[in-house]
């Protein structure tokens, strides 16, 4: 398992750095837009598609690096359309840098998690939130939404009265501000865009691999004297599955949700000695499971097109072995008699929910075609026993799996 860990991790390092080299070649166009009211291109030197800054790395395209606060520049855009002006907002006296999410005769703002309308003349916050009322001597949380009322004093007339239902069943959710906003902008005939159109809500995508899993088994319970071994100590599995990653408002966080099978033809030799007894079993068996593995992920580092990942899940295993040769040899030591009996004497368990963790490496990550490379970790208690006679002993299991895939 130890060479198992170097040779994935010696893969991923020489990738990184192939990805890099590639990566370093891309031409970047975001700008600043200077306090003159210039716009120079350049990179702001970002690893994830963040939807909030507090100040800004630039580097220009003469190769020369800045950081710029709210107060030094009027704002700055990425190349996949984002776009943020330094503003006061409500209930502040600093500027800070608010993303405009459409811009129009309304426009669009947000700033940690809230959202705001700019109009001709001011700037006035969206409200929603959670409220406490009394109600037959207990206390109760309602969800209220004043921010209903202010879409519909802000877009009062014939238009607003036309959208009246469809401002009611607004949530208070960037796409639909900006779906409701689409609609009112349309409907007087205005100009407006949509800053984040290009950056999907979320990335989902399908992908297909294979790997190898080596398993260290442990004693769960045993009587002294009994020996069980396995005869291989791994075995290959094939996995397809559905990632979510790349969420428009929260960048390192993903999911992802597969289903796969592992299968290996192996043998179990079993012992148990005493000064009474001899007790011997061997048995050769196919053994299938189909199982779907289920993941929280967080990223960790992003370098170009290069994203690490750790993740947090558990596996759902459904086993299933077939047994294609079992015998039981019983020698009692006082007459040297020997008893010999066939039969199955493995057990495994039929499902399992085991805990699991993982570190991924995604290549190309913002690419239609990318590559997954994991290391997995899965803890499986209790996962078999043998018994021989009345004397039985179960086995957990520590799996550590390699995967290979293609996301597309």
């Amino acid at each position: 398992m130890k060479r198992c860990f170097l040779i994935c991790w010696s893969g991923i390092v020489w990738l990184m750095v192939l990805t890099g080299s590639v990566r370093a070649q891309d031409v970047k166009r975001d700008f600043v837009i200077l306090s003159s009211g210039q716009q120079v291109y350049g990179q702001v030197v970002r690893d994830f598609d963040y939807s909030q800054y507090v100040t800004i790395n630039f580097i220009n395209t003469s190769g020369e690096k800045f950081i710029f606060q709210p107060e030094d520049i009027q704002g700055f855009g990425l190349d996949n359309g984002r776009i943020f002006f330094s503003k006061v907002l409500p209930g502040n006296q600093e500027k800070v840098f608010v993303q405009q999410l459409l811009t129009g005769s309304l426009s669009l703002l947000s700033y940690k998690g809230a959202f705001y309308i700019e109009g001709e003349r001011e700037i006035t916050e969206l409200v929603a939130g959670y409220e406490n009322m009394e109600y037959d001597s207990r206390t109760l949380k309602t969800y209220k939404k004043p921010f209903i009322g202010m879409l519909n004093i802000l877009m009062a007339g014939t238009c607003g009265t036309q959208l009246s239902n469809a401002i009611n069943r607004t949530n208070y959710s960037d796409q639909d501000f900006i779906e409701i906003l689409s609609k009112y902008h349309v409907c007087e005939g205005l100009d407006f865009k949509v800053h984040v159109a290009q950056i999907k809500r979320v990335r989902l995508s399908p992908y297909f691999g294979a790997g190898f899993t080596l398993i260290q088994t442990s004693v769960n319970s045993r009587t002294p004297g009994r020996k069980d071994v396995l005869e291989k100590t791994g075995m290959p599995f094939l996995l397809t599955g559905v990632k979510v990653y790349q969420f428009r408002n929260l960048p390192k966080i993903g999911f992802d949700l597969g289903l796969g099978m592992a299968f290996s033809n192996n043998r179990i030799d079993s012992e148990y000695i005493n000064p009474e007894v001899r007790f011997t079993g061997t048995e050769e068996f196919k053994f299938t499971s189909v199982y779907v593995p289920v993941f929280f992920n967080y990223s960790l580092i992003k370098r170009g097109g290069m994203e690490s990942y750790f993740g947090l899940g558990g596996f759902f295993r459904f086993n299933n072995t077939s047994p294609s040769y079992a015998i039981r040899d019983l020698t009692t030591n006082f007459n040297a008699a020997t008893v010999l009996e066939e039969g199955s004497f493995l057990t495994w368990k039929k499902t399992m929910v085991n805990p699991a963790v993982k570190l991924g490496t995604h290549i190309n990550a913002d690419k239609p075609l990318g590559f997954l490379v994991e290391l997995q970790m899965e803890y499986a208690p209790a996962a078999f026993s043998a018994e021989l006679g009345l004397n039985k002993a179960t086995y957990n299991q520590l799996m550590g799996s390699l995967l290979f895939a293609i996301r597309y």
